[in-house]
């Protein structure tokens, strides 16, 4: 029996990246395909609908300019490099060599258009406080509605994931095309996900090549986990713990609250 892994993420403010990027690095061992049970199941993939963004870092489907690293430091992403130009404008220069998961090369202009569209679309984002955005060369340069120093840290959010808006994307909510780790082979509508990975990862391939996300709430998450259902859960009912401490054949990482003053 392979070992499995509980982990409590108690997770802090901007945990979304961290979160996402979890799900390789739990996964140990040899194993070429992994059962998950996420710590929130969102309905929806695509992140210019409400809170969707979060199913897409958390599954490792969706990448931001940049992110949060275990250290909760903000590091680049699909962004190498920025720069705070004045009050109220950032460059940002796009990773060079990405591509989507259909092989579609990332440009300055896609990420343009889809932090466009997640700012039209999505019910929050007016939060980003974004009044214009153009391209320059091979970098993006945004204009805040003013003074907004926490603009770098709020691209981490999920709504800013880059999708691929040169295809069809009436079909984002089930089968979004993005740059991460893995790609969405199979939407159930609150049922599960099914993920591969993408062999066009810029930053090289999963050795994991397969993952079901399952809905599976947080109550029933040791169940799943004592039968074999799961290999991996995020979240569980913290009072059912007890039931699994003593398991050899279960590991429990906790991730401690973290409180921004």
């Amino acid at each position: 029996m392979r070992k499995r892994l509980v982990s409590l993420l108690f997770a802090g403010i901007m945990a979304c990246s961290v979160i996402g990027s979890g799900v390789t690095t739990f996964a140990a061992e040899n194993d070429s395909h992994i059962n998950l049970a996420l710590f929130t199941y969102i309905e929806g993939m695509d992140p210019a609908t409400d809170w969707c963004g979060w199913n897409l870092t958390r599954c490792g489907v969706g990448e931001t300019l940049v992110t949060v690293n275990e250290n909760m430091e903000i590091v680049g992403q699909l962004a190498d490099e920025w720069e705070q130009v004045d009050d109220t404008t950032y460059r940002f220069h796009i990773r060079q060599g990405v591509k989507f998961s259909n092989g579609t090369e990332l440009t300055p202009e896609i990420v343009k258009d889809s932090i466009q569209r997640s700012i039209d679309n999505n019910s929050r984002g007016g939060d980003l406080k974004i009044a214009n955005i153009e391209v320059d060369g091979e970098n993006v340069v945004f204009t805040t509605d003013g003074a907004y120093s926490a603009f770098v840290s709020q691209l981490t959010e999920p709504m800013t994931v880059i999708v691929d808006t040169t295809a069809d994307t009436s079909n984002y909510d089930t089968m979004p095309i993005c740059t991460g780790p893995y790609a969405v082979s199979e939407y159930v509508s609150e049922e599960k996900i099914e993920l591969v990975a993408n062999e066009n990862y810029w930053d090289g391939a999963p050795e994991i090549k397969s993952i079901t996300v399952k809905n599976i709430g947080s109550d029933t998450k040791v169940d799943a986990m004592l039968s074999g259902d799961i290999d991996l859960a995020q979240g569980p009912d913290a009072t059912a713990l007890n039931r699994v401490e003593n398991n050899d054949d279960i590991n429990i990482v906790k991730v401690e609250r973290m409180i921004s003053n």
